[in-house]
């Protein structure tokens, strides 16, 4: 038999307050032990069978599977049946679900319920809100978004998302709709170094890139690259970062120690860049 499984809930409920069922003159209801037989391995308890018909139950007593004695043996127990805390009987190894989160099973004369992950539906609107549930959630399509963002998602105020098409971009939902911004704060782009210098994308910021150095005579020079100053071959120039740097030839290439003075002929005097002791 099938059925949507809220009626099958809500029949469950009507049957277990309205039936009940008739043993030796005693009435009992739904769900309730009758009468027992140890040496079988067998109780007789009052459920309820559920049929296409109106009005859709009736009731019976069935045998249903006793825990064996310590050293008994029970024999056979086909033909024996569950009766679920709503007063349904259930056959022996038959399942059903309870909520959609929830299956049980009839496993010798005992209801063995277990949560089981579902296959929720989706939202029926993109923008539905969830409301959670104990199972699945539902949804709330009542309330329009502020902002649907290039791939059709809603976004709530104050909500951000990177723009698809540039990741240095985000959006940001406003009460005017969305609005685009930078995703940091850069600092503004230095002059140009030179005229080889091109600007490059570094981190989302604009910056120059380098490939070398050009000196005041248009002369380029490689990064990391060195040159003696043309008037003064005492002070070298370095190309660092993109930019001339100049330094005392003794600083780049220490001079050596000039000693005690050889004579009284010699002279400390400049040679090389060097301070030595001069003795021609």
């Amino acid at each position: 038999m099938s059925s949507p499984l809220i009626i099958w809930t809500l029949l469950s409920l009507a049957v277990s307050n309205l039936l009940d069922c008739c043993y030796n003159d005693v009435q009992y209801p739904l769900g309730k032990e009758v009468a027992v037989f140890q040496r079988c391995c067998t109780s007789l308890v009052c459920g309820a069978h559920l049929t296409n018909v109106p009005p859709f139950f009736s009731t019976a007593i069935v045998p249903v599977i006793l825990p064996p004695a310590p050293g008994q043996y029970c024999g056979n127990t086909t033909h024996k049946y569950c009766v679920d805390k709503y007063g349904i009987i259930r056959p022996e190894g038959s399942e059903w679900y309870v909520t959609p989160c929830e299956k049980c099973t009839c496993r010798f004369g005992d209801v063995i319920c277990n949560r089981v992950i579902p296959d929720c539906p989706p939202p029926p609107e993109p923008h539905c809100r969830p409301i959670p549930g104990d199972c699945c959630n539902t949804w709330d399509c009542e309330v329009q978004p502020r902002c649907i963002d290039h791939e059709g998602n809603p976004h709530d105020l104050g909500d951000t998302w990177l723009d698809i098409h540039d990741p240095c971009q985000i959006w940001i939902c406003t009460p005017n709709g969305p609005v685009r911004k930078p995703i940091k704060e850069c600092d503004p782009l230095p002059p140009q170094p030179h005229h080889h210098c091109t600007v490059v994308v570094v981190d989302c910021c604009r910056t120059w890139s380098c490939p070398g150095c050009v000196d005041d005579n248009g002369i380029p020079h490689e990064e990391g690259s060195r040159w003696e100053d043309p008037s003064d071959p005492c002070i070298v120039h370095m190309c660092i970062n993109g930019r001339i740097q100049s330094f005392p030839k003794n600083v780049i290439e220490p001079c050596p120690s000039p000693g005690p003075k050889p004579h009284d002929r010699c002279v400390y005097a400049l040679i090389d860049c060097c301070h030595q002791w001069n003795c021609t």
